[in-house]
């Protein structure tokens, strides 16, 4: 978007339009992160006998700081306190569905298919897979909005 004020231009980019030259690094970011996730919920539930809530918790708020540090340089543009605030608020968000989700897809999965064992990360890969489109939206247009 262009917007003249008098005889000088100022190129202005939408929030949008950042967030889409920055996906590659995102996408990156998010990626070491659900590693980072799911290598800590497994390890809680699965090695050390911690309930699957727990191990979810950890690891979804483990891989939140690390998101957040991998992606601080992303958007070090960002200075205002409202993107905080509501990412603040959607991490919160996601703690308790993936806190909630997690162990109650597990326990389907344990349930019906006893000898399934990787029914946590089966569940951890559901779970990512329903809220990332809806995160997506959400980081977009109302996080990073103008």
């Amino acid at each position: 978007m262009t917007v003249s004020l008098g005889a000088s231009v100022t190129k202005v980019s939408s929030p949008s339009r950042g967030i889409r030259r920055a996906l590659p690094l995102v996408a990156l970011a998010g990626l070491i992160a659900w590693f980072v996730d799911s290598s800590v919920l497994w390890v809680a539930s699965s090695v050390m006998g911690l309930p699957v809530f727990v191990g979810a918790a950890t690891g979804f708020i483990l891989a939140g700081i690390v998101n957040f540090l991998l992606n601080r340089r992303t958007f070090d543009g960002l200075t205002s306190a409202a993107p905080r605030r509501r990412y603040t608020i959607l991490f919160l968000i996601n703690l308790s569905f993936v806190s909630t989700l997690v162990p109650a897809i597990a326990a389907l999965i344990s349930n019906r298919y006893p000898d399934v064992h990787y029914a946590v990360i089966i569940s951890k890969v559901v779970v990512t897979a329903t809220v990332l489109p809806i995160n997506t939206f959400l980081y977009e247009r109302w996080v990073f909005s103008a």
